[in-house]
């Protein structure tokens, strides 16, 4: 547009979409309160219930005012992308810059929704290690028996580190620099953000890793791990320069995720005891589930919705298409409750940030893609995918990806991702 058009949007912007997004984060944060959330994670399975039927109860109880709030931001992004500049979709508008095209996005969540059911049996692990039957939504976020591994954040450390070098000594000698450096900041503290963060100040500064540590499996992974590979990424990007090392999601999804990969392998080439190695199993599985098949329903789910919006869908349709999406990512393994249609409202990037969910199944499925791609063929793929970490984003992520030979417009790259998956569902199946 115009330099005087896009002033124009710009100040409709700030004093029509941005405010109904304050108003959306100022009804949410009414009831995203800790005795409403906590009992989400109870041990008595109908405490877990009460507590999900209740927190959407409330969602639904907002729902006519939420919905206004979203059409109005569905309608003006297409307004604004697709009938001013003239993008080929609303999806279309807000991948561009991270580097995505329609058809790779698209391949990618064709892929997670092909090969779904192929998590399958993580959901009967976790019915029979809770002994309940049939298994609900409301029943994966119980906490398993005390027989899943924990870890000091001195043995964590260790681990990360020790995983790191035996996959790659350069791998190895960039996470031991932010250890080294003392930029790991992993200390619980009552007004920390949730999950993590990495910050890259400048190319020629070792990164800081932000995260609260409790001891569990999942912080070892999703956090520390997750965080290291940022930083990693960052230190390979250095001689790139400031504008090639901000690396965008979808590229640096792929390196936090691959980190996380490395500690798995770690873990389980070093674990003997059956019960260990099954707990480890279904949270790697239930992680790996959550990183694709739940972002990319809900990537599918969003794309949906703008076009329902766009056709005058009554709310009670918007819902049952998001309730559709949730209970098919499930192949009838997990039973959905009918109040989880309102669950879709408290996922702030659809409000704040359209669109913005799908590089995260792009960046986790090339990552495990490569991984397993590094298990098969050895040191000519790490050499690849080394030169992809030192590329930074000094190219789109489709190109530097085809570059560093993973052809990302092919469906068989892709779904090689999926064979990692199914060799750990495959080997939990195997555990009596």
């Amino acid at each position: 547009l115009s330099e005087r058009d896009e002033l124009i949007v710009a100040m409709k912007d700030a004093n029509g979409l941005r405010p109904l997004v304050s108003i959306y984060g100022s009804i949410k944060s009414r009831y995203a309160t800790a005795d409403l959330v906590e009992p989400t994670n109870s041990s008595d399975r109908m405490a877990r219930h009460a507590a999900y039927k209740r927190f959407y109860q409330i969602s639904a109880y907002e729902g006519p005012i939420l919905e206004q709030i979203y059409q109005a931001i569905v309608n003006d992004w297409r307004s604004d992308y697709v009938e001013l500049r003239g993008y080929a979709s609303p999806l279309a508008a807000s991948i561009e810059g991270s580097g995505l095209t329609d058809d790779v996005v698209h391949a990618v969540l064709s892929a997670c929704r092909r090969n779904s059911s192929v998590f399958g049996p993580v959901f009967s692990r976790i019915s029979h290690l809770l002994g309940v039957a049939p298994l609900q939504l409301y029943d994966l976020t119980a906490p398993l028996d005390d027989q899943t591994p924990a870890y000091t954040y001195s043995e964590a450390v260790a681990i990360l580190l020790d995983s790191h070098r035996a996959f790659d000594a350069r791998l190895g000698a960039s996470a031991t620099k932010i250890f080294d450096h003392r930029h790991a900041h992993a200390a619980f503290q009552e007004r920390n953000r949730l999950g993590g963060y990495c910050w890259s100040a400048a190319p020629d500064l070792v990164p800081w890793i932000f995260f609260s540590y409790r001891g569990t499996y999942e912080d070892l992974s999703t956090k520390l791990a997750h965080e290291t590979g940022h930083a990693i990424h960052h230190l390979a990007a250095a001689d790139r320069g400031a504008i090639a090392h901000d690396i965008p999601a979808p590229l640096a999804e792929i390196s936090s995720t691959f980190s996380q990969l490395i500690v798995s392998d770690y873990l389980l080439s070093r674990t003997s005891d059956p019960r260990t190695r099954e707990r480890l199993l279904v949270t790697e599985l239930m992680n790996l589930h959550q990183a694709l098949i739940r972002q990319a329903y809900l990537a599918l789910f969003e794309i949906e919705a703008h076009d329902l919006v766009r056709g005058g869908a009554t709310l009670e349709t918007i819902c049952n298409a998001y309730l559709t999406l949730r209970r098919e990512q499930f192949h009838d393994c997990v039973e959905v409750s009918d109040f989880f249609r309102w669950e879709w409202f408290n996922v702030r990037h659809f409000f704040e940030a359209p669109f913005y969910i799908c590089a995260y199944p792009f960046g986790v499925l090339a990552a495990i893609s490569i991984f397993e791609q590094c298990r098969q063929e050895g040191q000519v793929v790490k050499e690849a995918y080394l030169k992809l970490l030192e590329s930074g984003a000094s190219a789109s992520a489709v190109e530097l990806l085809d570059r560093a030979g993973f052809p990302v417009s092919q469906a068989d790259f892709w779904d090689a991702a999926f064979q990692y998956v199914q060799r750990l569902a495959t080997e939990l199946e195997g555990i009596e």
